[in-house]
């Protein structure tokens, strides 16, 4: 039995997790393919947010 992946789970994470769960090893991705695939994936997500807008501009916080 496998939990259930949550709804707003990237379509290719979830993807990605019900190869991962295939009941034969050799249909399961290799841990270069989990690297790769997972690789590419942060780095297409990161690629169109505007970091600045990420970075909280809070007058208080000050580095610690």
């Amino acid at each position: 039995l496998r939990p259930n992946i949550f709804k707003y789970t990237p379509k290719l994470l979830a993807d990605l997790i019900t190869k991962c769960w295939d009941a034969k090893a050799e249909n399961r991705p290799t841990a270069k393919e989990l690297y790769q695939t997972l690789y590419k994936c942060g780095n297409e997500e990161f690629d169109d947010i505007d970091t600045e807008s990420q970075v909280d501009k809070d007058s208080d916080a000050k580095p610690q």
